[in-house]
Protein backbone atom coordinates (compact mmCIF):
# COMPACT_ATOMS: atom_id res chain seq x y z
CA UNK A 1 0.00 0.00 0.00
CA UNK A 2 0.84 3.32 -0.37
CA UNK A 3 0.32 6.85 2.18
CA UNK A 4 -2.28 8.75 0.16
CA UNK A 5 -1.97 11.20 2.27
CA UNK A 6 1.55 12.25 1.63
CA UNK A 7 1.44 10.76 -2.10
CA UNK A 8 1.37 13.21 -5.46
CA UNK A 9 0.75 11.60 -8.91
CA UNK A 10 1.60 13.54 -12.01
CA UNK A 11 -0.44 10.68 -14.56
CA UNK A 12 -2.33 7.32 -14.04
CA UNK A 13 -2.45 5.37 -17.12
CA UNK A 14 -4.02 2.35 -17.47
CA UNK A 15 -1.67 -0.34 -18.65
CA UNK A 16 -2.29 -3.93 -20.14
CA UNK A 17 -0.58 -6.64 -17.50
CA UNK A 18 1.77 -9.60 -18.65
CA UNK A 19 -0.06 -12.59 -19.25
CA UNK A 20 -0.94 -14.74 -16.18
CA UNK A 21 0.27 -11.88 -13.68
CA UNK A 22 -1.52 -10.34 -10.94
CA UNK A 23 -0.43 -7.33 -8.41
CA UNK A 24 -0.62 -8.21 -4.99
CA UNK A 25 -0.28 -4.56 -3.75
CA UNK A 26 -0.73 -1.13 -4.34
CA UNK A 27 2.33 1.01 -4.27
CA UNK A 28 4.52 -1.63 -6.61
CA UNK A 29 7.15 -0.70 -9.08
CA UNK A 30 5.94 -1.85 -12.77
CA UNK A 31 8.27 -2.56 -15.26
CA UNK A 32 7.69 -3.01 -19.20
CA UNK A 33 8.44 -5.78 -21.38
CA UNK A 34 7.25 -6.96 -24.82
CA UNK A 35 4.43 -9.68 -25.55
CA UNK A 36 3.17 -10.47 -29.22
CA UNK A 37 5.40 -7.01 -29.59
CA UNK A 38 3.34 -5.02 -27.70
CA UNK A 39 4.40 -3.12 -23.96
CA UNK A 40 2.58 -4.76 -21.09
CA UNK A 41 3.90 -4.28 -17.24
CA UNK A 42 4.37 -6.57 -14.65
CA UNK A 43 5.88 -5.88 -11.36
CA UNK A 44 9.58 -5.74 -11.10
CA UNK A 45 11.58 -8.82 -10.45
CA UNK A 46 15.02 -7.58 -9.10
CA UNK A 47 16.56 -9.08 -12.28
CA UNK A 48 18.80 -6.89 -14.68
CA UNK A 49 17.61 -4.72 -17.43
CA UNK A 50 14.31 -3.88 -16.15
CA UNK A 51 12.66 -0.46 -17.19
CA UNK A 52 10.39 0.83 -14.45
CA UNK A 53 7.41 2.63 -15.92
CA UNK A 54 5.34 3.49 -12.63
CA UNK A 55 3.65 2.09 -9.32
CA UNK A 56 0.42 0.04 -8.73
CA UNK A 57 -2.72 1.68 -7.94
CA UNK A 58 -6.09 -0.09 -7.56
CA UNK A 59 -8.61 0.42 -4.61
CA UNK A 60 -9.93 -3.40 -5.17
CA UNK A 61 -6.71 -5.04 -3.62
CA UNK A 62 -7.06 -6.13 -0.57
CA UNK A 63 -3.86 -5.36 1.85
CA UNK A 64 -2.31 -8.65 2.40
CA UNK A 65 1.23 -7.22 4.15
CA UNK A 66 2.04 -4.96 6.59
CA UNK A 67 5.17 -3.06 7.69
CA UNK A 68 6.00 -2.06 11.45
CA UNK A 69 8.50 -0.10 12.96
CA UNK A 70 9.57 -0.84 16.86
CA UNK A 71 11.03 0.06 19.26
CA UNK A 72 12.42 -2.53 21.82
CA UNK A 73 15.00 -3.06 24.71
CA UNK A 74 16.93 -6.18 24.32
CA UNK A 75 16.38 -7.72 27.85
CA UNK A 76 18.76 -7.24 30.96
CA UNK A 77 18.72 -10.99 31.49
CA UNK A 78 18.04 -14.16 30.10
CA UNK A 79 16.66 -15.66 27.93
CA UNK A 80 17.46 -12.94 25.72
CA UNK A 81 14.56 -12.59 23.58
CA UNK A 82 12.19 -10.05 22.30
CA UNK A 83 8.57 -10.94 21.22
CA UNK A 84 6.96 -8.68 18.59
CA UNK A 85 3.77 -7.99 19.33
CA UNK A 86 0.82 -8.54 16.29
CA UNK A 87 3.52 -9.17 14.58
CA UNK A 88 3.08 -13.18 13.68
CA UNK A 89 4.00 -14.77 10.35
CA UNK A 90 6.81 -12.10 9.32
CA UNK A 91 8.29 -12.31 5.74
CA UNK A 92 11.56 -14.44 5.22
CA UNK A 93 14.65 -11.80 5.17
CA UNK A 94 12.27 -8.89 5.48
CA UNK A 95 13.96 -7.67 9.01
CA UNK A 96 16.00 -4.95 9.91
CA UNK A 97 17.72 -4.42 13.54
CA UNK A 98 19.45 -1.51 14.57
CA UNK A 99 20.66 0.58 17.59
CA UNK A 100 22.09 4.08 17.32
CA UNK A 101 25.76 2.98 16.55
CA UNK A 102 24.83 -0.37 14.56
CA UNK A 103 23.53 -2.58 12.15
CA UNK A 104 22.82 -5.62 13.66
CA UNK A 105 23.25 -9.18 12.01
CA UNK A 106 20.62 -11.67 11.10
CA UNK A 107 22.26 -14.90 11.54
CA UNK A 108 18.88 -17.20 11.26
CA UNK A 109 19.06 -19.86 12.38
CA UNK A 110 22.17 -20.06 14.24
CA UNK A 111 22.53 -18.49 17.53
CA UNK A 112 24.06 -15.35 17.67
CA UNK A 113 27.01 -13.80 18.73
CA UNK A 114 26.92 -10.17 19.82
CA UNK A 115 25.42 -7.68 16.94
CA UNK A 116 23.65 -10.38 15.88
CA UNK A 117 19.98 -11.52 16.01
CA UNK A 118 18.01 -14.69 14.39
CA UNK A 119 14.23 -14.96 13.91
CA UNK A 120 11.08 -17.22 14.25
CA UNK A 121 9.35 -15.89 11.62
CA UNK A 122 5.98 -17.84 12.31
CA UNK A 123 5.59 -16.92 15.80
CA UNK A 124 7.56 -13.24 15.59
CA UNK A 125 10.46 -13.69 18.41
CA UNK A 126 13.81 -12.06 17.93
CA UNK A 127 17.00 -13.82 19.68
CA UNK A 128 19.83 -12.02 20.92
CA UNK A 129 23.31 -12.12 22.42
CA UNK A 130 23.88 -12.38 25.69
CA UNK A 131 26.44 -9.30 25.21
CA UNK A 132 24.06 -7.24 23.52
CA UNK A 133 21.61 -7.33 26.74
CA UNK A 134 19.65 -4.18 27.94
CA UNK A 135 20.03 -2.27 24.62
CA UNK A 136 17.37 -0.32 22.81
CA UNK A 137 17.24 -1.48 19.28
CA UNK A 138 14.76 -0.22 16.42
CA UNK A 139 12.81 -2.86 14.09
CA UNK A 140 11.56 -2.73 11.12
CA UNK A 141 9.42 -6.20 9.41
CA UNK A 142 7.23 -6.77 7.04
CA UNK A 143 4.56 -9.28 8.33
CA UNK A 144 1.46 -11.11 6.58
CA UNK A 145 -2.03 -10.30 7.56
CA UNK A 146 -4.86 -12.59 7.82
CA UNK A 147 -7.81 -11.57 6.28
CA UNK A 148 -9.86 -10.92 8.94
CA UNK A 149 -6.65 -8.46 10.48
CA UNK A 150 -6.91 -6.77 6.84
CA UNK A 151 -10.58 -6.23 6.94
CA UNK A 152 -10.00 -4.71 10.71
CA UNK A 153 -7.27 -2.78 10.07
CA UNK A 154 -7.63 -1.30 6.61
CA UNK A 155 -10.93 -1.98 5.61
CA UNK A 156 -12.00 -3.36 2.14
CA UNK A 157 -13.61 -0.53 0.14
CA UNK A 158 -15.01 -2.97 -2.95
CA UNK A 159 -16.40 -6.37 -1.21
CA UNK A 160 -17.97 -7.75 -4.89
CA UNK A 161 -16.86 -5.51 -7.40
CA UNK A 162 -14.21 -7.69 -9.39
CA UNK A 163 -10.72 -6.05 -10.09
CA UNK A 164 -9.67 -4.33 -13.52
CA UNK A 165 -6.52 -6.87 -13.69
CA UNK A 166 -8.85 -9.90 -12.74
CA UNK A 167 -11.35 -9.31 -15.91
CA UNK A 168 -9.46 -7.09 -18.41
CA UNK A 169 -5.38 -8.31 -17.17
CA UNK A 170 -4.85 -4.76 -16.70
CA UNK A 171 -3.69 -2.11 -13.81
CA UNK A 172 -3.75 1.74 -12.96
CA UNK A 173 -0.17 2.85 -13.19
CA UNK A 174 0.66 6.30 -11.25
CA UNK A 175 3.69 7.74 -13.59
CA UNK A 176 4.89 10.63 -14.71
CA UNK A 177 6.41 13.15 -11.95
CA UNK A 178 5.41 12.86 -8.44
CA UNK A 179 5.93 11.31 -4.99
CA UNK A 180 5.15 8.35 -3.87
CA UNK A 181 5.63 6.70 -0.26
CA UNK A 182 5.69 3.08 -0.21
CA UNK A 183 5.58 0.11 2.00
CA UNK A 184 6.59 -2.11 -1.00
CA UNK A 185 10.29 -1.87 -0.68
CA UNK A 186 12.83 -3.75 0.70
CA UNK A 187 12.77 -3.71 4.45
CA UNK A 188 16.27 -5.48 5.08
CA UNK A 189 17.87 -2.79 3.35
CA UNK A 190 19.41 0.66 3.91
CA UNK A 191 18.04 3.74 2.87
CA UNK A 192 20.99 6.02 4.11
CA UNK A 193 22.00 6.58 0.87
CA UNK A 194 21.02 5.67 -3.04
CA UNK A 195 20.74 5.06 -5.37
CA UNK A 196 17.47 2.96 -5.67
CA UNK A 197 17.44 -0.38 -7.76
CA UNK A 198 14.29 -3.11 -8.58
CA UNK A 199 13.86 -6.04 -6.04
CA UNK A 200 11.92 -9.49 -6.41
CA UNK A 201 8.00 -9.30 -5.50
CA UNK A 202 7.26 -5.46 -6.92
CA UNK A 203 9.96 -4.13 -4.25
CA UNK A 204 12.52 -1.61 -4.68
CA UNK A 205 15.70 -1.69 -2.32
CA UNK A 206 19.31 -0.61 -2.59
CA UNK A 207 20.75 -3.80 -2.08
CA UNK A 208 20.69 -6.89 -4.53
CA UNK A 209 21.59 -7.83 -8.25
CA UNK A 210 18.45 -5.85 -9.45
CA UNK A 211 18.68 -2.88 -12.36
CA UNK A 212 20.10 0.51 -10.96
CA UNK A 213 17.41 2.95 -11.25
CA UNK A 214 18.73 6.60 -12.02
CA UNK A 215 17.75 9.40 -9.65
CA UNK A 216 16.97 11.35 -12.34
CA UNK A 217 13.73 8.82 -12.45
CA UNK A 218 13.52 7.75 -9.05
CA UNK A 219 14.88 9.02 -5.85
CA UNK A 220 14.90 8.71 -1.79
CA UNK A 221 13.23 12.06 0.03
CA UNK A 222 11.84 10.05 3.37
CA UNK A 223 13.80 7.16 4.85
CA UNK A 224 11.45 4.59 7.03
CA UNK A 225 10.80 5.49 10.46
CA UNK A 226 9.07 4.21 13.67
CA UNK A 227 6.64 7.12 13.21
CA UNK A 228 6.52 6.87 9.46
CA UNK A 229 7.27 3.59 8.25
CA UNK A 230 6.92 4.48 4.08
CA UNK A 231 9.68 4.63 2.03
CA UNK A 232 9.16 8.68 0.64
CA UNK A 233 10.26 8.68 -3.11
CA UNK A 234 10.22 10.87 -5.84
CA UNK A 235 9.80 9.91 -9.22
CA UNK A 236 9.92 10.97 -12.88
CA UNK A 237 8.82 8.57 -14.86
Amino acid sequence: MYNRELSLFGLYEEKSLAAGVTVSAEGQLLVALQQGGVEVVQPCLGVASEVPVGFSVSTRLLIGQEVLALQVTIPSVGPFTVTLNNATNIVTGQVLVFSSTTTFTNVTPAGPATTQYSVDYVNGILTFAAADAGTAVTVFLKHNLTIAASRTLYREGFLFNARAFDVYGKIDCASGKGYIYTDQYDVSASYATGPLKTFAGGLVSTAGSGTTIPVTQARIISQPTVSNPFLGIEFNI
